[in-house]
């Protein structure tokens, strides 16, 4: 079964660097549209574990946005609504209503991160939330100690925010090891 992983559903110039991991609205509408008329259902990751799991059978798709990134809620939210299809975005849980500040040092432009009103109406849309670390720190270099606080504190604080179960998680940068 696919998982399509997403991050900004915003049009940048051709200069920003990384511009990859940017999705023109048009361009993720076009995507969803095909996705619809070849038959497939986009859902979130919680929506998709049975299908996963072999308890279900259909066509689908996971679909996920790392990071929380504000055009998320404004860009992708009503396009997938108009589809009929779920996804699930990962959330930094200290850096709510920030900026993706992990990217500064890349030279990648300042976005906002949806805020605690904007993470509840993505879910009052019947979307999923997951937890993506407290502080989107590399957690193949921090200690034990700092590696459990990073997730399960990200965790804790997402379901007390948004009364919400969080059972998945989304490792920052996509990096991980034995230990993590």
């Amino acid at each position: 079964i696919p998982i399509l992983m997403y991050h900004s559903i915003e049009k940048m110039p051709k200069s920003v660097l990384m511009r990859s991991m940017h999705v023109p609205p048009n361009r993720f509408n076009f995507q969803m549209w095909l996705l619809k008329i070849l038959g497939y259902k986009g859902l979130s990751i919680k929506e998709i574990k049975p299908f996963l799991d072999g308890e279900k059978q259909g066509k689908v798709v996971g679909i996920t946005f790392d990071d929380g990134y504000q055009n998320n809620l404004k860009n992708a939210a009503p396009i997938l609504r108009k589809y009929g299809f779920s996804a699930t975005c990962y959330i930094v849980s200290d850096c709510i209503g920030s900026f993706n500040s992990w990217d500064f040092d890349k030279g990648l432009p300042k976005l906002p991160l949806m805020d605690k009103s904007d993470i509840k109406k993505w879910l009052e849309y019947g979307m999923d939330i997951g937890a993506h670390s407290k502080s989107h720190i590399d957690l193949t270099q921090i200690n034990k100690k700092d590696l459990i606080k990073e997730i399960s504190s990200c965790k804790e604080d997402l379901e007390k925010l948004f009364n919400v179960e969080v059972t998945d998680f989304c490792y920052p940068y996509g990096r991980f090891n034995e230990f993590v």
